[in-house]
């Protein structure tokens, strides 16, 4: 019902000329930055692993981007900054990026973006490229799916009340999180088990990198990652290569992945340096941009980037 009502509020405010009567007397001159990550085929929606904030459909970015370029003036990361720089930035600019590299960008995203001549930033996480590994919130999700089919088909198979797997370990790891796990595993409503696994990975963030470490390979126990269909999710560096020569930058999203502020500062140092050195070593050009994992950052992490 929220999400209704706030669609009905945005068809009134467009029609009704609310917005573009906002954005002619608006005295806000900074630049719309659009921040992305994942364009899937329409049909994949509802089975990405990926939390859904983090997605649209292709049908969908194809409509914003027919928006974007009425509405804006969409140029790259490096016009805006020029801008700022020089303290001229103009109104109704706007600029498109994309976290992670995720190739459904390029089977989905990069086309209409070419057709539609829009430029924009993709921020590499530069470990990831051309593997089938998943970002850890991907594989929380894959777990938590593999885990309640099981306990479906031994609920069907036996009268017993299913006993949650290692249930002390992850208590003593992080109590609050191993609770939420346990109610995504017995509940049967999919938009409850969507709307708590948002919840859970939320909380995991919050843990330092081995304690969530701990977590995943606890609940995971017993699970084969090989028995996972090995599907190419983020891009290799050929696609890269292609949509660099098409108007596409790209930037660093460190090497892992790595919430920064949670690591120690010489593994904060490589993740950022050396995911910069992997881009500029494939692209023969220099990498200027960089994204913080989840937006968390903070003084000295801030320090390390300009000094790289």
């Amino acid at each position: 019902m929220k999400a209704f009502l706030k669609y009905i509020f945005c068809l009134i405010a467009y029609y009704s000329g609310l917005v573009s009567l906002y954005k002619r007397f608006s005295r806000n001159r900074w630049p719309l930055i659009l921040m992305y990550h994942r364009v899937v085929d329409d049909s994949g929606f509802d089975n990405c692993l990926s939390q859904q904030g983090m997605v649209v459909s292709r049908s969908v970015f194809a409509g914003q981007v027919s928006y974007l370029k009425k509405a804006y003036r969409v140029v790259s990361l490096d016009e805006i900054v020029k801008n700022i720089e020089h303290e001229s930035v103009e109104k109704n600019l706007c600029a498109v990026t994309f976290d992670d590299g995720w190739r459904d960008v390029y089977v989905n995203a990069y086309g209409i973006m070419k057709d539609n001549r829009i430029p924009a930033t993709i921020y590499l996480s530069t470990g990831f490229i051309g593997t089938t590994k998943l970002f850890w919130p991907e594989m929380l999700t894959h777990i938590l799916i593999n885990r309640a089919r099981q306990i479906r088909v031994l609920q069907m198979s036996t009268s017993a009340d299913y006993k949650f797997n290692n249930a002390a370990t992850l208590l003593s790891i992080d109590k609050d999180s191993a609770l939420l796990a346990e109610r995504i595993l017995l509940s049967e409503d999919k938009t409850e088990k969507t709307r708590l696994t948002d919840k859970l990975i939320e909380l995991l963030k919050t843990l330092s990198s081995n304690e969530r470490d701990k977590f995943m390979e606890t609940l995971g126990s017993g699970f084969d990652e090989q028995d996972r269909e090995q599907i190419r999710y983020i891009l290799n560096w050929d696609e890269v290569r292609e949509m660099a020569e098409n108007g596409i930058t790209f930037g660093s999203h460190t090497v892992s992945h790595a919430l920064l502020p949670q690591i120690s500062e010489d593994d904060a140092k490589s993740e950022i340096i050396d995911s910069k050195k992997e881009i500029e070593k494939n692209l023969n050009q220099p990498c200027e941009h960089f994204a913080y994992p989840n937006g968390d950052w903070n003084d000295k992490i801030k320090t390390m980037l300009r000094d790289a």
